[in-house]
């Protein structure tokens, strides 16, 4: 059978494809959403490159430094080396041995050193500081 409809026949493959239309503006809104929802505590901070293709150790804790003299901080709140000692203790938990430290490339080393001598004390035995592998691209390197 000849359809002579022309109009009909343009009709038809335009219902054909609002499902397909509609899925991908389904697609479009469900990553934008998605791809909102970040932690976004430490989106100022950028990490010094590294000269070093070994990889960090386990850690058990991460701490960032914020930038421009900000508080160090460990799971989004605000904390100090020994604030951090103590509340392990009075949960009966040892102090790890290894912890990591995210902190800005334009940090003053007086800063970070300081932290280190306070990790130190409190029993922490090594300090990786978290670093920018050699592709770059604003990640850190894989742990």
């Amino acid at each position: 059978m000849i359809d002579l409809d022309e109009g009909a026949h343009t009709r038809r493959r335009a219902d054909n494809m609002l499902p397909a239309i509609n899925v991908i503006f389904l697609l479009l809104l469900f990553f934008m959403v998605a791809g909102s929802v970040t932690e976004g505590f430490a989106r100022n901070i950028f990490p010094p490159r590294s000269h070093s293709s070994a990889p960090l150790s386990a850690a058990a804790e991460e701490f960032v430094l914020s930038p421009g003299g900000g508080a160090l901080q460990l799971n989004g709140r605000s904390v100090t080396v020994a604030d951090w000692t103590a509340e392990l203790a009075r949960d009966g938990i040892p102090v790890p041995r290894v912890v990591r430290l995210r902190a800005d490339a334009r940090e003053p080393a007086g800063r970070i050193i300081a932290l280190l001598d306070a990790f130190r004390d409190a029993g922490v035995a090594r300090v990786g500081l978290v670093t920018l592998g050699e592709a770059g691209g604003g990640r850190p390197a894989a742990p």
